[in-house]
This record gives C-alpha cells, sequence and structure tokens, in this order.
C-alpha cells in the first residue's frame, strides 16, 4: 500500500479528472474519455470495491467510492454525445453503437472478474489482491488510456470537444505520483517499460492539447 500522502493526491487528481471530463462532456456535448479506458476504469473501480474490495481503509474506500460515481457520468456523456464521432469515422447506425459500447463495458466486467484471481497464484503479486489491481491499474487502465487520449485527439482531427490541459495535467500528475511509489517497490524492468510509455504518451498528450488551444487563441490555463 502506497503511503496515505501519495494515495489523497494521486486520488485527488484523478477526482479532477473525471469532474472536468464530465463537466467539459456536458458542455460540449461531447465525451472526452475514449471507450476501452472508460470501459476499464468503471468496471476496475466496481470489482474491487465490492467484488475484490481493496479500498477497505481510509482514504482508499472514499476516493474510489467518488471516482465510480464520477465515472457514472462519464460513461453517460459517451452514451449521450460518442454516436457522432464513431458514425463520422465508422459509418455505423446508432443501434450498433450503443451495442458496442455495452459489450466493451461487459467485456471489461468479465475480464476484471476473472483475471485477478488467476493473478493471484504469481508470486509477483505476493498473495495480495491489492498488488494485482495496482498492476492493472497501469498495465491496462493507464496504458491504454494514455496511448488512446492521444489517438483519439488525432482521430477528432485535433479537436478540443469533451477536452482540456486541465484533464491532461492532472491525468499526469495522478499517475507519476503513485508511479514513483510502484516503481520503488517493485524495481522489474516490465515495469519500468509500462510506467514510462504512460509518462511519454502523456507529456504528448499534453504538448498535443497545449498547442491545439493555442492555436486557435484559447489559453490552456484559463479553460477548463
Amino acid at each position: 500500500m502506497p503511503p496515505e500522502s501519495f494515495v489523497v493526491v494521486s486520488g485527488f487528481c484523478w477526482i479532477g479528472v473525471y469532474f472536468l471530463l464530465v463537466k467539459r462532456g456536458f458542455h460540449d456535448k461531447s465525451y472526452g474519455m475514449p471507450l476501452a479506458p472508460m470501459s476499464a476504469n468503471i468496471a476496475w473501480e466496481t470489482v474491487f470495491s465490492f467484488v475484490y474490495p481493496v479500498g477497505v481503509s481510509s482514504p482508499w474506500k472514499i476516493i474510489i467510492a467518488i471516482w465510480m460515481v464520477l465515472d457514472a457520468f462519464v460513461v453517460a456523456t459517451f452514451f449521450l454525445y460518442g454516436y457522432k464521432y464513431f458514425e463520422k469515422s465508422y459509418r455505423i447506425t446508432r443501434l450498433q453503437f450503443y451495442v458496442l459500447g455495452v459489450f466493451a463495458l461487459l467485456s471489461a466486467y468479465v475480464f476484471y472478474v476473472s483475471v485477478p484471481p488467476f493473478l493471484l497464484g504469481f508470486t509477483f503479486f505476493k498473495g495480495s489482491m491489492f498488488e494485482v489491481a495496482s498492476f492493472l491499474a497501469y498495465a491496462v487502465n493507464n496504458l491504454v488510456a494514455s496511448t488512446l487520449f492521444v489517438w483519439m485527439f488525432r482521430q477528432r482531427s485535433r479537436g478540443i470537444e469533451g477536452q482540456s490541459f486541465y484533464i491532461g495535467l492532472l491525468k499526469w500528475i495522478g499517475t507519476l505520483i503513485v508511479a514513483v511509489w510502484y516503481l520503488l517497490e517493485n524495481n522489474y524492468p516490465f515495469a519500468w517499460i509500462i510506467i514510462a510509455t504512460i509518462e511519454t504518451f502523456d507529456i504528448l498528450y499534453l504538448k498535443l492539447i497545449y498547442d491545439a488551444l493555442t492555436r486557435i487563441g484559447i489559453n490552456p490555463w484559463l479553460r477548463l
């Protein structure tokens, strides 16, 4: 378990990410979290709260509960406003869009219910479900999110709907602060590779969204 100060700072950074995703999503009539990490995030939070609870002590329990509530609204922005992007990119019907979204959510839940017990048997995880949850958060959720944020930005032709510089900044800080602890506790080459990849894409996204905002005359530091 990371130090409580790390948990609080990282947790509040991610609360900020989800809050701003919801704010910008409803304001711009868009969505800011790609489908795969959106599904993975809410499934991770639900499963590791109720099926394999790891946030049994404060402040983890409170932070994960807030994440779940905000993530439900993030999911709502996807289903409310996401179709126009999928129709443009993939020429699918609205029904197919909804089926795809539901399938992604169900697949994420199946993954997070079935995989942790299997991983728990590996000595690397020291018989700790918290270690399993932490690994999956980085190897799946954060890695996928960091790469797909960049992909989504490119796919939207550098559009800024549903996104902001602060979303990227808080995501970067929230991931980095716990990554420092994780690397100190798990000094393995693959852990360095995963976290280095996450950091690279997070910084790239920050530059892309900063440049896009300044190019159209918006101060990135003033737009929430």
